[in-house]
């Protein structure tokens, strides 16, 4: 029996001393600095202004249930895409800003559609076209009411 509580003893000891060591180590190790440059941008903006759109420019879309703009999207380019690269892919569908926020990258763009379908395909061409660009939304102006709804 006494063997037993020594025994017990001595595990208590090692795993108390184990997780000493792991947490000294844990605390110095996660001490280095971490590299934040993305962050620390120098061109950095945070300009804004999202297009706001009138009741005859809003279409409900059948794919998805939401409301969206029938002629506008949203495209996310990558942060180091430079402003001619940008004016190039907005030129590219015959486009026009509306709308963005420089922060992340956002900019809404105006093309000439006669529906829904036609606004995926330009947004399709866009991401083919340049690689710069991230992703391409219709722009929602709506929410589901119902947290579950799946199409």
């Amino acid at each position: 029996m006494r063997l037993k509580f020594c025994l017990q003893k001595k595990s208590h000891l090692a795993l108390t001393a184990f997780l000493f060591t792991g947490l000294t180590w844990g605390v110095t190790g996660c001490s280095k600095e971490m590299d934040t440059s993305f962050i620390q941008r120098e061109s950095f903006s945070t300009a804004k202004s999202l297009y706001n759109p009138t009741d005859n420019e809003i279409v409900a879309d059948k794919e998805t249930g939401l409301e969206v703009i029938k002629d506008v999207i949203n495209v996310i380019f990558a942060p180091e895409t430079d402003k001619d690269t940008v004016n190039k892919a907005i030129s590219f569908v015959q486009g026009e800003v509306v709308g963005y926020d420089k922060a992340v990258y956002l900019y809404q763009i105006r093309v000439k559609v006669k529906n829904l379908k036609e606004l995926d395909e330009v947004g399709k061409k866009l991401l083919g076209k340049f690689k710069e660009g991230e992703l391409v939304s219709k722009c929602s102006v709506s929410v589901h009411k119902n947290p579950y709804y799946v199409r």
